[in-house]
C-alpha cells in the first residue's frame, strides 16, 4: 500500500492537534496506517475499489473516499489510482480537521 506525502502529513498534522489538547492524546498515525492498510489490502486495484468516486479541492484526478475506523473515530481516506493500476491513499482527513470538498 502506497501513502502519499500529503497524506502522511494530514497525519502528522492530526498527532500534533492531538498533544495540544489538555490533557495531550497519545498519537494516533500508526492504528490509522494500519486500519487503512487492512481495509484496502484485499483489493488488487483502484477500479476494485466498492467506493464512491468523488472530486477533491486540489486533486486533478478522481479519488474514492472511504470511511475507516480508529478508536472509535471516523477517518476519511482518498484513495487514488497509482502509477500501475493500484490503490494509493492521497489524502486522510479527521471529521474535526478541514474538509477537503
Amino acid at each position: 500500500m502506497t501513502f502519499r506525502e500529503i497524506a502522511l502529513k494530514d497525519l502528522r498534522r492530526h498527532d500534533q492537534w492531538r498533544l495540544s489538547l489538555e490533557p495531550p492524546a497519545p498519537p494516533i498515525r500508526d492504528e490509522v496506517v494500519g486500519a487503512i492498510i487492512r481495509k484496502l489490502e484485499p483489493f488488487q486495484g483502484f477500479d476494485d475499489l466498492p467506493y464512491p468516486v468523488v472530486s477533491v479541492q486540489g486533486t486533478v484526478l478522481p479519488v474514492k473516499r472511504c470511511l475507516v475506523d480508529v478508536r472509535s473515530k471516523r477517518f476519511v481516506v482518498f484513495v487514488a489510482r497509482g502509477a500501475y493500476g493500484q490503490p494509493e491513499v492521497a489524502r486522510i482527513r479527521h471529521p474535526r480537521q478541514q474538509p477537503l470538498f
